[in-house]
C-alpha cells in the first residue's frame, strides 16, 4: 500500500488514541510515524506492519512476540508501550527518544573516536545482557536500531524483529528481511538460515556495528546483499588495525573476536563481552583483551568446517592464556556491582560480599541488597525520600535515612530482610549520620558552622566547630573508633573545597586535612582510623586519593593519588552534595558510583495540559536553567557540556538558536526588562561567582560583585539588578551604570534563606522563596503596607508575575521526590495548578501569558562499581 494511503488508514483506525505527526521512516516490512499519545500527552513512535504482508493467524503470532518484548525494562532499551490490531492493521507503540540514530551519526560523521565507540558498546552490551538473560534475542542489531540520547545509547526494536517476521509471508532464503536481520551486520548462522540461531548472533552483529564505528564502514561493504551474506559465511574481514590504524589494540581484539564465524569461538555471553569492554572504558585498570587473528581469506581457502575447528582450538589456547594472566586482582581494578541503571547510592558490606544500594523507580526509591557472587538482588525497604545508606560495623543490618522537608529519621533493616525499624529521629532536615556502634548521631545543617552530636541513650548533645561558613557540607563521616568525624565542605565565596576533622565536644575549630580549588567528595575512613580516602574531580573523571593523619599533632600528610581515571564525580549529581565512598572492613574494596546525567529544554503548551511539546535541544549536554523575556518573545538558557557553559537564545515562536556567550561555569541568568541585556551568575577564576551583564546592543560584558553573590538574580523595573548575597540570607540592589550596590529590602535574617526574588510591575508586591524552619514556601510581601503572606509551603519557586500584573506564576522544584508543576496565584485564595509534570521534569520558566512552559527534562543513569584498594595490595 502506498505510504500516504496507509497513513490515512492508520490515522482513521487509531483516531482518538494516537495522532500522527509525520513519518519517521520505513522499510519493506513496516512504516514508523512520530505520533502523539492523546491519553498521556506524550510523543511516541508508532510502527505499523504493511498490511499486504500479513497472513492468516498473524495477529496471534504478533501478539505473542510483542508480549514477550513488552516485558523488557532496562535503561538502554526503548520500551514497547502498546500494541494491537486496528481495522486489520497490526501496530505497536514504542517510546519516542529524542536524538539521532547511530546510523544517522555514522552517515554524517564517519568513523567515531574510540572513546565514543566504547561508551556506545558498553550501553548496548548491557542491554543485550539484560534481554538475553530473559531469553529474548534481538536478531537485528544495526546502527539504525541504536538511538543516541544524551551521552547514552538505547537499543530500539528489541524483540520486534521477530514479531514482525512472525507475521510476514516472506520466503526463507538469503534475502533482505527484518526477520532475518540486515545483511551488513548478519551473523553467518543467520545468513544460512540456521534454525538454531541464538543470542550469539546478536554479539556478532554488535561486533559488526563496532567495526563500522571504528573503520567508518561495515566489515564487508560495497557489495550486493547476496555477496555480503556470502562474505559473512566465508571471508575474514580486514583486520581493524589495517582498516583504521591507531585503534587501541585491546579494543580491536575484542571486536575481532566478536566477529568469529563459529558461535562457540565468539564471546559466549553479553556479560562476558561487557567484562572485556568496561576495563577498556577505564584505562587506569590496565586490563587488555586478547583476540584471534587470521590471515585474510583463511576461511575461504580451508572451508568453513575446517576453519571452525581451527577457530575453536585457537580460542581454547587464548582462553587459557587469559586465565593465566588474570590470577589475583590488580591495584585499582574495577568491576560492576549493580546493573539497574537507576542507582543513587551504594555501600559495600563489611565482609565485602554484598552491596546495599538505593534504586529509584518513578518518585520512589528501593533499598536493595545484592549478593556479589550470585548476582541475586533482594528488596529490603521502599519509600519516597531515602538516602545515606550505611552498614552496621558487624554487618548484621543496613541503616538509611528517610526524610521529608521538615524532618529526617534514621531507620535500619536486617540484611535478612526483617521489617525496617526506627533507630533515631526526628531531626530537622539536614545531613545526618549514625556512628558505627549505633549509639550516637552526628548532624550537619547546610550553611552552618557546627556539627551537632546526640547520644541516643542519654539524650546528651555536644558540638564541634567547623571554623567558618560554607555553602554546603556532607554528612559527617565517623571514624571506626568514633573519636572523630570528617566533613567535606565547599565555600562559594573563595571557590574552595576542604575536608575538616573534628572531635565531639572539642572546643577548638576543626582542623583542615585537605584543601583544594576543585571539587572533592565526602571522605571515608580506613580501618586504622588514621587514614581518609576521598574523590577529587579532574574534568569528567576523578581520582581516588588518600591522606594520612596524625591526630595528636592535628596534622596531615600531602594527599596521594591511588587510582586515576575513575568515571565518577565527587559531587552527587542528583542533590548537589558530595558523593559517598564506601570501604569494606578489611580495607580491600571500595564501592563507588558511576553516574551521568543529561537534560534538554522542552516547550510545553500549558493550555493543552502538556499535549503540545517542542524540543529545543537534544544531545549530550545538560540544560540547567531557562528564562523568558518580559514580553514573552524570546527564551535564553544555559547549556553545559565538556567545553564549559554556553548561553543560548531563540525566539519563542521558533527559529535558529544563537550562541550569546561562553563561560567556564554559570548557574542562572535573567533578562533585562528591555530584552536587550542579560545578567548571568558566572564562575570567575579569581573570585568565585560574580554577576556578568551582557549588553546585546554594544556587545560588551561587565563584571560586578565578584565573590559576594549567592544563587539568585532578578531585574527591577528601573533597570537595576537584585542579587542574593553569599549564603542567600539578604538582598542587594546593583546599579549597573555605576557598579555600586547597596542593601535592599528588609534587614538580613540570619536564620533564614531567600531565593528567586520577583518584584511585581506595580512595584508594590514582592514575591520570593523563603526558607526559615519550620516555615518555608513562597512569600508575597506588600511593600507599601509592610505585610507578608506565605501563600505556599514546600519547595516552590516564584517564576514571574503574569502579563496582567497581578497573577504570580510559580513552580514546584522536583526535589525530595516531589513532582514539578506550574501554578498561579491571583491574590485571593489558594494557588491554582496549571500543569503537572512527570518525574525528572522541572518547570524553569513560563511565558507571561502562561501559555507555554519551558521545561528541563532530565535523564539520569547510575550503577555501583567496586574498586580494589591499592593500599591493600602493598
Amino acid at each position: 500500500m502506498h505510504a500516504p494511503a496507509l497513513a490515512d488508514r492508520v490515522a482513521a483506525a487509531l483516531a482518538g488514541r494516537y495522532l500522527l505527526r509525520h513519518e519517521l521512516g520505513g522499510g519493506g516490512t513496516a512504516v514508523v510515524w512520530l505520533a502523539e499519545d492523546l491519553r498521556h500527552g506524550r510523543p511516541v513512535a508508532l510502527k505499523v506492519l504493511r498490511p499486504e504482508l500479513v497472513t492468516g493467524g498473524a495477529e496471534e503470532r504478533f501478539a505473542r512476540e510483542i508480549e514477550i518484548a513488552s516485558r523488557l525494562s532496562h535503561p538502554h532499551l526503548v520500551p514497547v508501550l502498546d500494541s494491537g490490531n486496528a481495522d486489520g492493521l497490526l501496530y505497536l507503540v514504542m517510546a519516542y527518544v529524542e536524538g539521532e540514530t547511530l546510523g544517522d551519526r555514522l552517515r554524517r560523521d564517519g568513523a567515531l573516536a574510540p572513546r565514543d565507540v566504547l561508551r556506545i558498546l558498553v550501553d548496548v552490551a548491557d542491554a543485550l545482557a539484560y534481554a538475553h538473560d530473559r531469553g529474548v534475542v534481538h536478531r537485528d542489531i544495526k546502527p539504525d536500531n541504536i538511538l543516541l540520547a544524551g551521552r547514552h545509547a538505547l537499543v530500539a526494536d528489541f524483540g520486534v524483529a521477530k514479531a514482525l517476521g512472525a507475521v510476514a509471508d516472506a520466503p526463507r532464503e538469503l534475502t533482505v528481511g527484518i526477520a532475518l536481520g540486515t545483511p551488513a551486520y548478519m551473523a553467518p548462522e543467520q545468513a544460512t538460515a540456521d534454525p538454531a540461531v541464538d543470542h550469539r548472533a546478536d554479539l556478532y552483529a554488535l561486533g559488526a556495528v563496532a567495526y563500522h564505528m571504528l573503520a567508518g564502514h561495515p566489515p564487508f561493504a560495497g557489495r550486493t546483499p547476496q555477496e555480503i551474506l556470502t562474505a559473512h559465511v566465508l571471508d575474514a574481514p580486514e583486520p581493524l588495525e589495517s582498516a583504521r590504524p591507531g585503534v587501541p589494540a585491546g579494543l580491536a581484539a575484542v571486536v575481532m573476536r566478536a566477529l568469529e564465524k563459529l558461535p562457540s569461538a565468539r564471546w559466549q555471553t553479553a556479560h562476558e563481552l561487557l567484562e572485556q569492554l568496561e576495563p577498556l572504558a577505564t584505562p587506569s585498570t590496565g586490563t587488555a583483551a586478547v583476540a584471534l587473528r587470521r590471515a585474510p581469506g583463511w576461511a575461504g581457502r580451508l572451508g568453513w568446517a575446517a576453519a571452525a575447528a581451527v577457530t575453536l582450538a585457537a580460542a581454547t589456547v587464548a582462553s587459557r592464556g587469559l586465565q593465566g594472566r588474570a590470577a589475583g586482582p590488580s591495584a585499582g581494578m574495577q568491576r560492576r556491582a549493580t546493573f539497574d541503571g537507576r542507582v543513587t547510592e551504594a555501600a559495600i558490606s563489611p565482609d565485602g560480599v554484598e552491596v546495599a544500594y538505593l534504586a529509584t523507580e518513578g518518585d520512589s526509591a528501593h533499598l536493595m541488597l545484592r549478593e556479589l557472587r550470585t548476582g541475586r538482588a533482594t528488596r529490603l525497604a521502599s519509600g519516597r525520600l531515602l538516602s545515606a545508606v550505611s552498614w552496621a560495623s558487624d554487618g548484621t543490618e543496613i541503616r538509611y535515612v528517610e526524610g521529608t522537608l521538615e524532618a529526617t529519621r534514621i531507620r535500619a533493616v536486617s540484611r535478612l530482610g526483617t521489617p525496617p525499624r526506627d533507630v533515631a529521629g526526628a531531626f530537622d532536615a539536614g545531613m545526618v549520620s549514625l556512628s558505627p556502634s549505633g549509639r550516637r548521631v552526628a548532624l550537619y545543617r547546610q550553611a552552618t558552622t557546627v556539627v551537632q552530636f546526640r547520644d541516643l541513650q542519654s539524650g546528651d548533645t555536644t558540638r564541634a566547630a567547623l571554623g567558618e561558613d560554607f555553602t554546603w557540607g556532607a554528612a559527617p563521616a565517623w571514624s571506626p573508633d568514633e573519636h572523630w568525624v570528617a566533613v567535606a565542605t565547599e565555600s562559594n565565596r573563595a571557590r574552595r573545597w576542604t575536608i575538616r576533622v573534628a572531635a565531639p565536644g572539642d572546643t577548638r575549630p576543626a582542623w583542615v586535612v585537605v584543601e583544594d580549588s576543585v571539587p572533592i567528595g565526602a571522605p571515608t575512613w580506613a580501618p586504622d582510623g588514621r587514614t581518609l580516602y576521598f574523590l577529587r574531580s579532574a574534568e569528567e573523571l576523578s581520582e581516588l586519593r588518600r591522606v594520612r593523619l596524625d591526630p595528636a599533632r592535628r596534622t596531615a600528610d600531602r594527599p596521594t593519588v591511588l587510582v586515576g581515571g575513575l568515571e565518577t564525580g565527587p559531587i552527587d549529581i542528583t542533590t548537589g552534595s558530595p558523593a559517598r565512598l564506601s570501604l569494606s572492613a578489611d580495607g580491600r574494596t571500595f564501592s563507588v558510583l558511576r553516574r551521568s546525567t543529561w537534560s534538554n529544554l522542552v516547550r510545553i503548551g500549558v493550555a493543552s495540559r502538556g499535549g503540545e511539546r517542542e524540543a529545543l535541544t537534544s544531545g549530550a549536554a545538560t540544560v540547567t536553567v531557562a528564562r523568558v523575556t518580559a514580553d514573552g518573545s524570546a527564551v535564553a538558557w544555559l547549556q553545559t557540556d565538556g567545553d564549559g557553559t554556553r548561553l543560548l537564545e531563540r525566539r519563542v515562536a521558533g527559529g535558529a538558536v544563537n550562541e550569546v556567550a561562553r563561560f567556564d561555569a554559570a548557574i542562572t541568568l535573567a533578562w533585562a526588562p528591555s530584552g536587550r541585556a542579560l545578567a548571568v551568575l558566572s564562575r570567575e577564576a579569581d573570585s568565585g561567582y560574580a554577576v556578568r551583564v551582557l549588553d546585546r546592543d554594544r556587545g560588551t560584558s561587565r563584571r560586578y560583585a565578584a565573590g559576594r553573590v549567592g544563587g539568585s538574580l532578578a531585574w527591577l523595573p528601573d533597570g537595576s539588578l537584585l542579587f542574593t548575597t553569599t549564603q542567600n540570607r539578604a538582598l542587594r540592589r546593583l546599579d549597573v551604570a555605576t557598579g555600586r550596590d547597596e542593601p535592599w529590602g528588609e534587614p538580613p535574617d540570619t536564620l533564614g534563606f531567600i531565593f528567586d526574588p520577583r518584584l511585581a510591575p506595580d512595584g508594590r508586591h514582592f514575591a520570593y522563596y523563603w526558607n526559615r524552619r519550620p516555615e518555608r514556601g513562597v512569600v508575597v510581601a506588600d511593600l507599601m503596607a509592610g505585610t507578608r503572606r506565605r501563600i505556599s509551603s514546600g519547595l516552590d519557586i516564584p517564576l514571574r508575575w503574569a502579563s496582567d500584573g497581578t497573577t504570580l506564576l510559580s513552580a514546584t522544584w522536583p526535589a525530595y521526590g516531589m513532582q514539578s508543576g506550574l501554578w498561579a496565584w491571583t491574590g485571593k485564595g489558594a494557588p491554582r495548578e496549571l500543569l503537572r509534570l512527570g518525574p525528572g521534569d522541572e518547570v524553569s520558566d513560563v511565558t507571561p501569558d502562561a501559555r507555554s512552559a519551558f521545561v528541563i527534562a532530565s535523564s539520569r543513569q547510575g550503577d555501583a562499581w567496586l574498586v580494589t584498594n591499592p593500599d591493600a595490595q602493598r
